[in-house]
């Protein structure tokens, strides 16, 4: 079955970049993520407090949101993002992270050297390799993004500013950014990109401090509102409204963090049995490595003894394959993650130091979902609310407005072609240009395609709300002391601060 959607999802995708590279010059496209901006963010204030993020919605499309990857944090989503993959897959586990074949730990943030491939490059394929080793005058150029600042496929960006989010904006603004990136793709300084991804540090940094409810985090999103008015003012300076896509997304949302929700492990088991990656302190999930002859008594020690505590092991992980998070030597041999809105800690944890944290599965989260936006002459225009896919199909829907064949990956273009005017538009690619000459496609097999690949996903969709609905009764507890939203899926939750 899988088999055979890949070569459904291949041929379609495929018909439908030959449609995006006929004729005219080569498409551009500007990525840019606001880092813990969840889809729920834009509904904390009045629309008239948002003047940049109407404007932007009113020319472009609004996804009520997008489901990212387990765990929800910034390394792993952003890389899915560009990749397409899950983390299992490109290897990203964690922001913190135990290699056990190296026998060694990932590069803190602005430690991650050129030539540090080992740890990046081991099986994704980030949109801007893809883009720039399509060759035909293809540059693509990386600001602050993660794990951008290393070879992947013997390759660097053609343009970049490294440093991931150890540069902070009080020492490069976003505003600062978001003009140079545009400075990349007129070639005003260097040689021009068609491709730029983007990196911005907040609401995440406002948020963890003061909690994603705070009067600290409204002024934070209206700072991204503002951020959007300088994009806005100045594509239309440099007349690119109708030449530049630009997709404006994040990595996950935040929930709050209290004391009565955190679970003490050093009083569960000894911290000397593990090291854990990342560390119990404050953190919803971690992959923990077990001192030689340790691993029965870690996995006794922790199993059972907090209902709001989950514990998987290699060889007993079925949840593990369903959070897509298996298959890597860098996922440990016991994993532990919380329900949503519990912690993990240990005796020095210093809680009061942190009011909102991420990283719960997203599966049994909603406030882990980001928020999706885009505009350009690839997309539809003045959308609102249209249907939500998940964030692995970003790549292939960038690579589809590149005009580019995608690597290998775990999305699909399917689940995003309705935000597409590409698709609907007859004789235009999604950079805005008139076919030279007519592209013939049998319409019909086409068709068909269409109807046998709904059928294949109505199959897949059918089976993931079943085996959502098998979660353990501790979930269902969650759920029930959470309740739910109408406009959610079936099983998912929107935590609150009064719920919780």
């Amino acid at each position: 079955m899988s088999a055979f959607i890949s070569v459904l999802s291949s041929v379609l995708i495929l018909s439908l970049t030959v449609s995006a590279t006929a004729g005219g010059s080569l498409p551009k496209l500007l990525l840019i993520t606001f880092d813990g901006f969840g889809w729920n963010f834009l509904n904390k204030l009045p629309a008239s407090d948002l003047p940049g993020f109407q404007a932007f919605m009113e020319k472009g499309v609004h996804v009520r949101w997008i489901e990212n990857v387990f765990p929800s944090v910034t390394r792993t989503n952003h890389m899915s993002l560009v990749s397409g993959l899950y983390s299992e897959s490109h290897g990203i586990v964690e922001n913190d992270f135990f290699d056990h074949t190296l026998q060694a730990a990932m590069p803190k943030p602005g430690e991650l050297k050129e030539e540090d491939s080992q740890w990046v490059d081991v099986g994704a394929e980030p949109v801007w390799v893809t883009n720039s080793q399509a060759g035909n005058g293809r540059r693509s150029g990386t600001i602050f993004w993660p794990c951008a600042d290393a070879k992947i496929k013997g390759r660097m960006p053609d343009e970049i500013r490294r440093g991931e989010w150890k540069v902070t904006e009080q020492e490069v603004s976003a505003t600062d950014r978001i003009d140079l990136a545009l400075d990349w793709l007129t070639g005003k300084s260097v040689q021009p990109v068609n491709f730029v991804a983007v990196y911005t540090e907040d609401p995440d940094e406002t948020s963890h401090l003061w909690g994603p409810d705070s009067e600290q985090v409204l002024g934070a999103i209206r700072s991204r509102d503002e951020i959007l008015q300088h994009l806005l003012s100045e594509m239309k300076k440099k007349n690119l409204e109708d030449e530049v896509n630009v997709i404006i997304t994040a990595d996950h949302g935040q929930l709050p963090v209290y004391p009565e929700a955190a679970i003490n492990m050093d009083l569960l088991i000894d911290p000397s049995w593990y090291t854990a990656y990342p560390p119990v302190n404050i953190t919803t999930m971690s992959n923990l490595w077990p001192n030689e002859g340790r691993y029965q008594e870690v996995v006794e020690g922790l199993k059972g003894k907090h209902r709001s505590l989950h514990v998987a092991t290699s060889s007993d992980g079925e949840d593990l394959v369903k959070m897509h998070y298996s298959s890597s030597p860098r996922i440990a041999s016991i994993v532990v993650f919380a329900e949503p809105g519990w912690v993990m800690v240990g005796n020095d944890s210093q809680l009061s130091l942190k009011r909102g944290q991420h990283g719960w599965d997203p599966r049994f989260s909603a406030n882990m979902w980001p928020f999706f936006m885009a505009k350009g002459p690839a997309f539809r225009s003045g959308v609102r609310d249209a249907e939500p896919f998940h964030m692995v199909d970003v790549y292939p829907l960038m690579c589809h407005i590149l005009g580019l064949t995608p690597a290998p990956n775990n999305g699909s273009l399917g689940r995003a072609a309705h935000i597409l005017s590409s698709l609907t538009q007859s004789g235009r690619g999604p950079g805005g240009n008139s076919h030279d000459g007519p592209v013939n496609y049998t319409w019909v097999a086409i068709g068909l395609l269409v109807i046998i690949l709904g059928f294949v996903i109505a199959v897949i969709v059918i089976r993931y709300v079943r085996n959502t609905k098998n979660v353990s009764a501790s979930y269902k507890r969650t759920f029930a002391r959470a309740g739910s939203t109408e406009d959610m899926m079936d099983g998912m939750v929107v935590i609150s601060d009064e719920e919780l």
